[in-house]
């Protein structure tokens, strides 16, 4: 099988050198690969770093966002398969190994794996591991099917394929330059769900993601759940009826108290202080907020 690991980047030409400087390492003895970086219109020395790296194909997304850059990625790429890489992350010493052990003993169409953070300035005293990685919600010990959950986009693979059949990341949504969205490879497992494809998670697939000062912040966890709860129904399936936003209504306060409930909990348990329960409760009200605000004007939108 040949692989193409693919890079997309956006103005990060330093973390860009730290992660293709550890990827080539652990592919030296490598030859079933290709190396593809695709530069989302930098303004920065992007084509320099990957210059220093010899048999790194360069290729340029003047279109910004995030599925724009992935989609290009794909359609260059010459494996079968596809796996996809954040610029600020690197890749633990047998990644490339456990994804190849993975494509052969799992009949998978895309599956994905593991972050966990990693901290160049150091972290906040209240910040939690737990908030710059997936292990906290994919909490399996073997790799698994997903029947309904979902794998992160910053490090997983798909036969390319797969994504030539779903036609791609939805360009509408996903990050773009300094907006802040989500949700582009959640649409694609679900569209592909539905064509027949098997989707799987295997936790030992791991990358360290960089955790930035800017993302330690409670404006952060507010404006990420802001963004999350928008680009709610932008997936597929989650049309907007008013039945629907009154369900949502009634239920919200309902999820509040859950969340309130289940922090005190880890609070009085000492897993918790007040800052992280302050984090829980402002990203359920900045996510209930937000899907029923977007909910409201896309309903309205539809009916005139």
């Amino acid at each position: 099988m040949f692989i193409s690991i693919v890079i997309c980047t956006y103005n990060r030409a330093d973390f860009l050198f730290n992660a293709l400087g550890k990827l080539t390492k652990i592919l030296l003895d490598e030859n079933d690969f290709e190396l593809i970086v695709v530069d989302n219109n930098s303004s920065d020395n992007t084509r320099k770093v990957v210059d220093e790296f010899s048999g790194v194909n360069y290729f340029k997304e003047a279109r910004q966002g995030l599925s724009y850059a992935r989609n290009l990625g794909y359609r260059v790429a010459n494996g079968e398969w596809v796996a996809y890489l954040d610029d600020d992350a690197y890749v633990k010493e047998n990644w490339f190994e456990r994804l190849i052990d993975t494509i052969k003993k799992y009949n998978y169409d895309a599956f994905g794996g593991v972050y966990l953070p990693w901290y160049r300035q150091g972290k906040k005293s209240w910040y939690l591991d737990e908030y710059a990685s997936n292990t906290a919600w994919m909490c399996f010990s073997e790799v698994v099917t997903l029947e309904n959950d979902f794998f992160s986009g910053g490090n997983c693979v798909y036969r390319r394929s797969l994504l030539e059949e779903v036609g791609g990341f939805p360009p509408n949504i996903g990050m773009s330059g300094g907006i802040v969205s989500y949700g582009e490879e959640v649409f694609v497992q679900t569209v592909a769900r539905k064509k027949g494809a098997v989707i799987g998670f295997d936790p030992h697939l791991i990358i360290y993601h960089y955790a930035s000062p800017g993302k330690q912040t409670l404006r952060w966890f507010f404006t990420s759940s802001m963004a999350r709860g928008r680009d709610y129904w932008m997936q597929p399936g989650h049309d907007v009826t008013g039945l629907k936003l009154i369900f949502l209504l009634a239920i919200s306060p309902l999820y509040f108290f859950k969340v309130l409930l289940a922090n005190l909990k880890r609070l009085i348990c000492s897993e918790f202080s007040w800052v992280n329960v302050s984090v829980s409760l402002i990203q359920n009200v900045g996510f209930q907020y937000s899907r029923l605000r977007a909910g409201v004007i896309r309903y309205f939108e539809s009916i005139t």
